[in-house]
């Protein structure tokens, strides 16, 4: 599994909590000898697209303001 493999099957698991809201911008970080921690959460309107889908930035954070 490559490195960003890892990284995404550790992120999808953290998206997962119920402590998170809804949508937000999750960054992860490698620790040498601990492994992925997330290193932030981010309002999705606060975060660059950082190499993300444009359209699928806007989806959430449409979904972030939505009441």
């Amino acid at each position: 599994m490559t490195l960003r493999a890892e990284a995404r099957a550790f992120l999808d698991t953290v998206a997962r909590s119920p402590m998170l809201p809804r949508t937000c911008v999750l960054d992860a970080a490698w620790v040498e000898d601990r492994g992925w921690v997330l290193l932030e959460a981010n309002a999705a309107w606060g975060a660059g697209l950082n190499g993300c889908d444009a359209a699928e930035a806007a989806r959430c954070i449409a979904e972030a303001t939505r009441a």
